[in-house]
């Protein structure tokens, strides 16, 4: 097999603090391998806010947000409805070159799997699997997900379940659907399962499925009807099934095979009552534009997608969550076997998402300063080495695999993480301050919800870290006469400055809160920017959007926490066994790719190269 010159492995949330103190413990073997035949970026920071798609589009274009125009996760147009947003998730909205286009031009070929928004392709030498091609890129990233079929939790005991994953995630970014209300109890031990989902989060791309369940002596078998089920094999408490693949018609009349996976969490031999997980199926027909291409992933004989949403429960469950987490990376070893061998790219950019959700769900636990019940911090001290050793394994099968004396390798984070016990809430402070106002009654959970007053309103919030003016003349709900806005604005900052303290005041939040046109510091300040840009510093208090990162400023730390990336680059251009102090951060690193390569810079980027990295100047 054609091994690639370039290999990127993305692993969202990774930190390079926790990685070197992790192999100084003689773990993570494969890190370990990488460092010594390469270089590690010890002072790279993030770019501002660290959210994902504002994250990988610096490193991906060497831009900064000003430029690229991913400010944060969701946009807001300047001038719309304070509501409107647009998102950056997919790449329609993004507005810079990326270091695999220019690569393109001279005739490289690139596979790009699930890198944060990377897709669509914009290139016929791009070879595009998810990464943002399904979302629509014209409205807010909570309502643009697009699963085909999002995990499932059955159970035929008929009783309510007390909470879904949106619940106990807080926003439902990794929802798990609950449909034990349609159990529907057929005989002689026999159930059928009709999914439910909630409309937010899923459209219906996909025509409808059942799952089939039969009870045995020990445990059940699980098919896709009921003479299937009757015959599969039983399933005992712990164990996942062979994958099931399902033929299934598609919006565009095709049909196309599903993989899935199911594991019997819970079973009761003398009642017969029991929980059952299955996976969630990925619509490649929305997810890959390629038809050839999402015909070779669609076949793979295994599940893309797992998020074990019992992960997410209180107390959270680690061995189903990883053991799902490792079936997934199984197919994105298959999927880089298959199209390396028949495409031959030159360029392969492999993305891993596991160590975001790890931080999302446990940093604060971990670093002993908030926990939702007891022994969380026991369990996020387990949970840590073992995301870690997963990622470990990956690299090395991707070091042992995938590349020889001639491939420079790349592992590259968006952002660390950092813990709190408390979270600051924006629209509250500006309600506090008399600059928000809501109608009588429950205001509800986030802002952005009807119960504004916009004849009553002077500011609102938006995304992670950033306040608007409600303008007269430019938002149509504004109030703000245009010769107040400079007035406004400085009630905001005052507000902020004020606001973003710990719940004693001890503490000051606030790292900095600026007017747009003095954000360029943090490589913001663009049309669509806030009026206001705030950031906070790594402390006890977080911000609400974003918690463990977004809103702290790229070089916020905590008790053990670190919000700058991890930046590791090893080929025949980069010194070995070197840990580089020089500043960077995350636009620096598609320059120095670009010249280590010889591929033309992209276009737009305003990072640097980092000579100090190579062996000789060229």
């Amino acid at each position: 097999m054609k091994k690639p010159e370039l290999l990127v492995l993305g692993i969202d949330g990774a930190s390079p603090g926790y990685i070197r103190e992790q192999v100084a413990q003689g773990r993570l073997p494969n890190f370990a391998r990488l460092m010594k035949r390469g270089v590690l970026f010890e002072d790279c920071m993030t770019v501002f806010p660290s959210i994902s798609p504002t994250c990988w589009t610096s490193v991906c274009t060497g831009a900064v947000p000003s430029v690229h125009g991913a400010l944060c996760q969701s946009v807001h147009q300047t001038g719309t409805h304070p509501f409107d947003f647009v998102t950056p998730y997919n790449s329609k909205n993004i507005h810079a070159q990326r270091f695999w286009e220019t690569a393109a031009e001279i005739g490289k070929r690139s596979l790009i799997v699930n890198v944060c928004s990377s897709g669509p392709a914009k290139h016929e030498n791009v070879l595009q699997i998810m990464g943002g091609t399904s979302i629509d890129p014209d409205t807010n990233v909570e309502n643009s997900r697009k699963y085909g079929f999002p995990p499932q939790v059955f159970r035929n005991d008929g009783a309510q379940v007390a909470a879904d994953l949106e619940k106990a995630a807080g926003g439902g970014e990794y929802m798990l659907m609950m449909a034990d209300q349609n159990c529907i109890a057929l005989g002689h031990g026999q159930y059928l399962f009709r999914p439910v989902f909630a409309d937010a989060h899923y459209q219906q791309e996909v025509e409808p499925i059942a799952w089939f369940v039969t009870v045995a002596p020990d445990g059940v078998r699980v098919g896709c009807t009921a003479e299937a089920s009757a015959q599969a094999p039983v399933l005992s408490v712990g164990q996942w099934s062979p994958v099931m693949t399902r033929h299934l018609k598609v919006a565009d009349g095709t049909r196309l095979p599903f993989q899935f996976c199911a594991r019997l969490d819970a079973f009761d031999p003398a009642t017969g009552l029991f929980t059952l997980f299955v996976s969630g199926g990925m619509n490649f027909a929305t997810e890959i534009e390629d038809p050839i291409l999402r015909m070779d992933v669609a076949e793979i004989p295994e599940i893309c997608i797992s998020d074990y949403g019992a992960f997410h429960e209180h107390p959270a469950r680690l061995d189903p969550y990883f053991e799902g987490e490792a079936l997934a990376l199984d197919w994105h070893r298959q999927v880089l076997t298959k199209c390396t061998e028949k495409y031959k790219p030159d360029i392969v950019f492999d993305y891993y998402g596991n160590i975001d959700t790890l931080n999302h769900r446990f940093r604060g636990a971990y670093e002993g300063v908030r926990s939702t019940y007891d022994g969380e911090h026991e369990q996020a001290l387990e949970a840590y080495p073992w995301a870690y050793a997963l990622v470990d394994q990956h690299i090395g099968w991707l070091l042992d695999h995938m590349t020889d004396e001639n491939t420079t390798v790349a592992l590259i984070s968006d952002h660390g993480s950092v813990g709190h016990a408390e979270a600051r809430v924006q629209w509250r402070v500006l309600e506090n301050a008399g600059l928000m106002t809501y109608f009588p009654g429950d205001p509800g959970r986030t802002w952005r919800n009807k119960n504004v007053d916009w004849s009553r309103t002077k500011a609102y919030p938006w995304g992670s870290g950033f306040v608007n003016v409600n303008l007269k003349g430019r938002e149509p709900t504004g109030i703000v006469e245009p010769e107040d806005y400079d007035k406004v604005v400085k009630e905001i900052i005052h507000a902020l400055q004020m606001g973003m303290r710990s719940y004693d005041g001890e503490i000051i939040a606030l790292g900095f809160a600026v007017e747009k046109n003095q954000a360029g510091f943090v490589g913001q300040g663009s049309e669509h920017c806030g009026d206001v840009v705030y950031g906070l510093v790594g402390s006890r208090v977080g911000g609400y959007y974003g918690g463990v990162h977004a809103q702290q400023i790229p070089s916020a730390r905590s008790k053990t926490g670190d919000i700058r990336a991890l930046c590791l680059l090893s080929g025949p251009a980069f010194r070995e066994n070197v840990i580089l102090s020089r500043p960077t951060d995350l636009t620096d690193f598609a320059p120095t790719l670009c010249y280590a390569m010889g591929y033309p810079q992209p276009a737009e980027a305003t990072g640097g190269v980092v000579f100090q990295a190579f062996r000789t100047k060229k």
